[in-house]
């Protein structure tokens, strides 16, 4: 195994989250599948924030324009991400 060390990635960093990972963790954005096809063969993801669930459910509950759409998982945090004003991970400033 080779050891290597840099100033990027300094061996004591330990594990490390992704940027979008980072992000989703900070904002609590989920995100779901729906496994159900429509009449086009379009399956979709859907993303919300964690502050928008029912407590005693674990499920958003909002109006469509609040939760993010899309084809793809991306797609669907970008929607969210958009409609909420929030900064995707690769537009926030660095800490």
């Amino acid at each position: 195994m080779i050891a290597y060390e840099s100033e990027l990635f300094a061996r004591d960093a330990g594990a490390m989250l992704s940027p979008r990972l980072a992000w989703r963790k900070k904002h609590g954005a989920q995100t779901l599948h729906d496994d159900c096809i429509d009449d086009e063969g379009f399956s979709s993801w859907i993303a919300w924030r964690d502050s928008d669930c029912v407590a005693d459910t674990g499920f958003p509950r909002m109006r469509r324009e609040e939760f993010g759409e899309g084809p793809t998982e991306d797609e669907a945090l970008g929607d969210l991400a958009v409609k909420r004003g929030i900064p995707l991970w690769n537009e926030e400033p660095l800490p």
